[in-house]
């Protein structure tokens, strides 16, 4: 996931990880989790086996565990 290369590199590099670019980003993935809420609720235990596991950063991971907390 681009999030997490864009993590490594920042930690990587020492610099800041929370850049306009960040936000934004994690912004747009929160706005797809609500927009298509239905679809991900119904998918989130296969999206949580495939995409959000536990090897994912917890930055990006949150994301993912704040809306599930959402619709639970």
């Amino acid at each position: 996931m681009i999030l997490s290369e864009h993590l490594v590199r920042c930690d990587t590099d020492a610099r800041e990880y929370e850049t306009h670019w960040y936000n934004a980003t994690v912004g747009r993935l929160r706005q797809v989790f609500l927009c298509h809420h239905e679809q991900v609720q119904k998918y989130s235990s296969t999206l949580e086996t495939l995409l959000f596991t536990q090897d994912l950063d917890p930055h990006v991971l949150d994301v993912f565990h704040q809306f599930v907390a959402l619709t639970a």
